[in-house]
């Protein structure tokens, strides 16, 4: 790593908007996973100094992401520099075994990519109009997933627990994209990273008993994760226009089965099964399916006609019906909508 090649840190101007929005993003993400890389291995290594400064690197790109700090080329030139200051701290001596060099040379090579990617990074044009709040959360949400995600990676890594890690990889490959401004997951892309989480819990669980330390920490960054998935999964409903109509199926579910209406909650939860396979795929609603959900909604209507309830519980069951017809018309919606 020349020492003038890393002295002249700098950024390079902006280009199209839209594009340098995306390539600041997938800078961030590739700075980070580099840094966090290199910190471990520095620590395992023993140069517990230089962890220490890439940690705070680490600390001042988890800023950008999360939004908690406004990214500025001095600033970005300032951890150019710090990176800068670094060189050469891996070198060995004359009497250092050669795997041992071959380690630190290694090291070097990664300090020298960190550097590459920092000093490289676009700008996004200051007079853009800032994003929403709700894709400001959601950002937040699948960058704390990714930073978890290969946090757990390495500590499994460290351990050898490779069906650990290879599963937690997985996980990170799906999210990877995520955060660019293009990547945007649907409800399938979730599905899947929730299923690899409930795989990678069961590989967690099966660690024998002498791990049992290491295995508490990998599971509290797997209920991080999950947390952070949750919420994501929770953003992108609010944006699909299937969202309403589940939220009044479930509040029915939720009421008729607290009030002993056991049938009209099994209806409703079957509702519920059939237009969650529509969320993210609004354009896939068939006739037969929205005919099933019709006819389901229909069968509700007939519980409700045949209940028997006291004078008190009226008002409340009339309330129920109100919420199925309003499910009938978003159904309406969504099938008029479509075609």
């Amino acid at each position: 790593m020349a020492a003038s090649s890393m002295d002249n840190a700098g950024t390079t101007g902006a280009g199209n908007p839209a594009e340098v929005v995306s390539s600041f993003d997938d800078d961030l993400l590739e700075l980070f996973r580099k840094l966090h890389t290199l910190k471990g291995l520095a620590s395992g290594a023993g140069f517990g100094e230089v962890a220490n400064h890439l940690h705070s690197a680490e600390e001042m790109v988890v800023g950008w992401q999360d939004g908690n700090a406004t990214p500025t080329r001095e600033a970005m030139s300032e951890l150019c520099s710090g990176l800068s200051s670094l060189e050469g701290s891996f070198d060995g001596t004359d009497e250092t075994p050669e795997e041992q060099a071959e380690e630190h040379a290694e090291l070097s090579e990664m300090l020298r990519a960190c550097w590459t990617v920092a000093s490289g990074i676009d700008f996004p044009d200051q007079n853009q109009e800032p994003i929403s709040e709700q894709k400001a959360e959601f950002l937040r949400n699948v960058n704390s997933l990714f930073r978890d995600l290969h946090t757990l990676k390495g500590l499994a890594k460290l351990s050898n627990f490779g069906e650990v890690v290879n599963k937690a990889h997985a996980c990170e490959d799906e999210v990877r994209n995520w955060s660019t401004s293009d990547g945007h997951p649907d409800v399938s892309g979730v599905t899947k990273v929730q299923t690899q989480l409930r795989r990678l819990s069961s590989s967690i669980d099966s660690l024998p008993q002498m791990h049992a330390n290491t295995a508490e920490e990998l599971a509290g960054l797997l209920g991080q994760c999950q947390e952070a998935v949750a919420c994501i999964d929770k953003l992108i409903a609010l944006e699909d226009p299937v969202a309403p109509l589940l939220e009044e199926l479930r509040e029915i579910e939720s009421r008729a089965k607290d009030w002993g209406f056991e049938e009209i909650g099994d209806r409703a939860n079957a509702c519920e099964s059939l237009a969650g396979m529509w969320l993210g795929h609004t354009d896939s609603i068939s006739s037969e399916s929205s005919r099933t959900l019709r006819s389901e909604l229909w069968g509700m209507r007939k519980c409700f006609n045949d209940l028997v309830v006291s004078e008190s519980r009226k008002e409340d069951v009339r309330g129920l019906m109100r919420r199925v017809e309003a499910c009938a018309a978003l159904l309406r919606d969504l099938t008029t909508a479509k075609s």
